[in-house]
């Protein structure tokens, strides 16, 4: 077997079990145990069956010395990529302007929130004097939250008396993951999404909460609500990344959200 195609293995395998691990953590240490055991013998049968028919299945067993990331079909999907941006940035303008327009009206708290993080990302722009700065995504991610906080307070209002705000945001945020997912594995080698430490910091803090959202006594949904933020973040990062027009559209965008709420909240 090529060594592209044990590599894929091993990672796809160590993704398989971390994310059992994320479901499964709640169940008793001898049903994890049986799970690993069942699920490694399995795969140990599969992979000697492969390498006894490595006739039938060859495809595993070549190789060639043009990285998959030069063919002509990665091109073609970077280049499908690229075009799903804009379509990526027409439904996160929708999600926030539906977060402004139905959201509930921010409490005092939620208001004096917004305008922490909205100073927040003044001084990061300040100091970075970059909206495409990695540093400066942490207030996308802040304000991202405090938008879907307001949107899922009233996910039950129905918009133009016909259809609840929950289920509109829902469908955005169906269509806006796959587009994220998208770009981000075809992305082209100057594009940064998620390759810095800090990005990497803010996902395994959400799925930390995710983990233990459960057990929080909070009175939001929070796995919910921290999935949405950051499925948003992404989706803002993937378009500010794309260009400095882009960058500079988003961050006005989300200053002027934050602004908007915390003078709702206390006016």
């Amino acid at each position: 077997m090529q060594h592209r195609f044990s590599v894929l293995i091993i990672y796809a395998l160590a993704t398989f079990w971390a994310v059992v691990a994320i479901l499964m953590h709640e169940q008793p240490e001898y049903v994890l145990l049986a799970v690993y055991l069942i699920g490694s013998i399995v795969f140990y049968l599969g992979l000697r069956i492969l390498l006894r028919h490595a006739d039938r299945v060859p495809l595993p067993f070549r190789d060639s010395q043009i990285s998959f990331r030069k063919s002509s079909l990665f091109v073609k999907l970077q280049n499908l990529a690229d075009q799903a941006v804009p379509v990526l940035k027409g439904l996160m303008t929708l999600l926030v302007m539906l977060a402004l327009a139905a959201g509930s009206r921010a409490t005092l708290k939620e208001a004096m929130f917004a305008i922490g993080v909205t100073s927040v990302g003044v001084i990061l722009l300040w100091l970075t004097r970059d909206p495409r700065n990695n540093v400066f995504h942490a207030f996308l991610y802040l304000s991202g939250l405090v938008l879907i906080v307001l949107l899922d307070s009233q996910a039950g209002q129905l918009l133009f008396g016909r259809v609840a705000v929950g289920q509109v945001a829902l469908c955005l945020f169906v269509l806006m993951l796959p587009l994220v997912v998208f770009k981000i594995v075809f992305k082209r080698e100057d594009e940064l999404f998620l390759s810095t430490p800090f990005d990497f910091l803010i996902l395994s803090m959400s799925l930390s909460l995710v983990v233990v959202g459960p057990e929080v006594a909070v009175s939001y949904n929070l796995p919910w609500l921290i999935g949405k933020a950051v499925v948003l973040f992404l989706g803002l990062k993937v378009v500010a990344v794309s260009g400095n027009s882009s960058a500079r559209q988003v961050c006005i965008a989300m200053l002027s959200a934050m602004l908007l709420v915390a003078a709702r909240g206390i006016g």
